[in-house]
């Protein structure tokens, strides 16, 4: 067998990538290499579902208004909030909350791993729903936090 190494190639922002090589510094990276002739493929992989949080956080700025959202849902714990209360706690009305929730699933989706949610405990969620429980109470949508993405946000120091 002949292991071939390659420059990695990245694509991304600037922030992105000072997040990349945050990750590669501290070993959160790791390499697979397939025996396909001379072909390598790199995967990231995630530790645990609060390293992808911080990925997600740390991917791009997060908005003022995302803030919000995570401040007030972080402050129900675990009982967390109806979707009607969250946007009066964060002072936006619900379909300007529609828009903020609709931004951090996009932000979500686009991080690395997200596309592969079995591999984070998540298997059949997508976006948002990777990282907030989100279940209908009386006919009204309400969200809760997950534990991991708390850990993330303290340990950004993002509440």
């Amino acid at each position: 067998m002949k292991i071939i190494v390659t420059s990695t190639s990245f694509e991304g922002t600037l922030d992105e990538y000072k997040v990349w090589r945050e990750m590669e510094k501290h070993g959160l990276l790791a390499g697979q290499l397939e025996d396909r002739g001379h072909e390598t493929d790199t995967v990231v992989e995630r530790e645990s579902l609060v390293e992808f949080a911080k990925s997600v956080l740390n991917r791009r700025a997060v908005s003022k208004t995302q803030r919000k959202l995570f401040e007030v849902l972080y402050e129900a714990g675990e009982d967390g909030l109806l979707s009607s209360d969250m946007a009066t706690k964060i002072g936006v009305t619900r379909a300007e909350l529609a828009g903020v929730l609709g931004a951090f699933g996009r932000r979500v989706h686009n991080t690395r791993g997200a596309k592969e949610p079995e591999k984070l405990g998540r298997e059949g969620l997508r976006g948002a729903a990777l990282l907030f429980d989100m279940t209908w109470v009386d006919g009204k949508r309400h969200y809760r936090m997950l534990p991991e993405l708390r850990a993330a946000l303290e340990s950004l120091s993002l509440v």
